[in-house]
């Protein structure tokens, strides 16, 4: 395997661990959709 990459297994996780997961990337979804600027805004800087 190579160095810095993890092999990650969703099917070894349980329900609740899945739920956990999918809460963590709905947050950073959220999170990259409320940082992103706008065009507008980045061409009156």
């Amino acid at each position: 395997m190579e160095e810095g990459k993890t092999n990650f297994d969703i099917s070894n996780l349980s329900l609740q661990e899945l739920i956990k997961v999918y809460e963590n990337i709905n947050s950073f979804l959220s999170f990259l959709e409320e940082s992103k600027l706008d065009e507008s805004e980045a061409s009156n800087e």
